[in-house]
């Protein structure tokens, strides 16, 4: 690691931490808050709905900005919005205010365990940044590495998932503990400004003009990912509730299953450039996705609730083995000028699949069909598979710069 770790990755490296740890306890206690406010599974399907659209918004901003006006300035405004958003969950229990606060800052999507907070608007700026103070041919270590770092980070996050359990009253009754892991969240946005200020950035002297891309690489990206965004719109945060609903499980206990699935998933974040080395990107990611996917349509089965955590945390293990590996491709195959848009309008089409499929999987629940959204993401994740397979298969490791 010493030959290609500077000052400057060092920073988004501490960056990722503090965001993985806010994203890993929102999207455990906010759709479990949202639960005992009152609120039903269609209702909380909807407003993750208009989360994710807030967030795609998001994403197509920073994808047409990040490139011609700075990737670091894009994070330190999504931060600033986050702060925002979270500081409307600490002063409202209105379902509308909730909405667009949640849009706004993203509140309660991404960090899922075994993510290592590598998802959301945050990522078309971070990851071209990335990039520029890593050599590519170490890219894939240095990806490897930051989803490494951003899982211990989500395991610290999950355990604070435990706050409202373990702080039941106060003065807002039972509301106090969730309500001190939202100002949390208003104070680690401002921690992560300070964090990634000194990050430098190198000054573009010509600046592109936006929709000039690789387009057929773009639509490559795209069609794969509108299926994976429709898989994980019956998962995301709902999957948090799944687990409420299916099995009485409570923040501390959704807490502790994820911060195990983070510390099982550290490991071959490691081994994941190891592994796209010797057998190929392509194949290590379409390989480990299909075990992944497999794994999340028996999940929807299990009878115990430890059942059902084995095999999430099996298919996290096996999902995040080709993460970092994904992402550094999408960099690998862009120009160095085009990275925050190509990273942006590749996965803008996931942002909007994943706002039409929460209030189909909250129907669904409420409904008692408890098992068929996975079985839903489950499909739509395989034919995301296939394609992969399909558009890329052709790619090797000495095609990416």
């Amino acid at each position: 690691m010493s030959h290609w770790l500077n000052k400057n990755l060092a920073l988004l490296f501490a960056a990722r931490v503090i965001r993985s740890i806010t994203q890993a306890f929102l999207v455990i206690v906010v759709p479990i808050y949202l639960a005992r406010l009152g609120f039903s599974a269609v209702q909380i399907g909807t407003l993750f709905m208009g989360t994710t659209i807030g967030g795609a918004l998001l994403i197509l901003a920073v994808g047409i900005g990040a490139d011609r006006w700075g990737r670091k300035r894009a994070i330190i405004v999504l931060a600033v919005l986050q702060a925002l958003g979270a500081a409307g969950f600490v002063l409202s229990a209105n379902l509308a205010v909730l909405t667009l606060s949640s849009a706004a800052g993203t509140i309660g999507r991404g960090g899922g365990a075994g993510s290592g907070g590598a998802f959301g608007p945050f990522y078309p700026a971070e990851q071209p940044l990335l990039s520029e103070h890593a050599e590519s041919k170490y890219r894939n270590e240095v990806f490897g590495f930051l989803s490494f770092l951003g899982v211990l980070g989500g395991a610290v996050g999950s355990l604070l998932a435990a706050v409202p359990q373990l702080w039941p009253g106060g003065p807002f009754g039972w509301r106090t503990g969730y309500l001190f892991l939202f100002a949390l969240t208003v104070f680690s946005s401002l921690l992560l400004i300070a964090v990634v200020l000194p990050v430098s950035e190198r000054k573009r002297t010509v600046k592109r003009q936006p929709f000039q891309l690789s387009w057929r690489l773009l639509a490559k990206f795209s069609v794969t990912n509108v299926f994976n965004g429709l898989g994980i719109g019956f998962l995301g945060p709902l999957l948090t509730y799944w687990f409420y609903a299916r099995f009485g499980a409570g923040p501390a206990a959704v807490g502790v299953l994820f911060t195990i699935v983070n510390l099982l998933t550290a490991l071959p974040y490691l081994i994941s450039a190891y592994l796209g080395n010797r057998f190929g990107v392509v194949r290590t990611v379409a390989v480990t996705r299909a075990i992944a996917v497999t794994l999340t349509g028996v999940m929807a089965f299990s009878q115990t609730y430890f059942m059902a955590g084995t095999l999430f945390a099996l298919r996290m293990v096996f999902n995040s083995l080709g993460n970092p590996l994904r992402q550094s491709m999408v960099m690998g195959m862009s120009d160095e000028g085009e990275r925050s848009t190509m990273a942006a309008f590749s996965n803008l089409p996931m942002q909007v699949s994943s706002a039409l499929t929460p209030p189909l999987g909250g129907f669904l629940m409420d409904e008692g069909m408890l098992g068929l959204p996975l079985l839903l993401a489950a499909g739509f994740q395989g034919i995301n598979t296939v394609l992969y397979w399909r558009f890329f298969r052709g790619v090797r490791n000495k095609d990416l710069h």
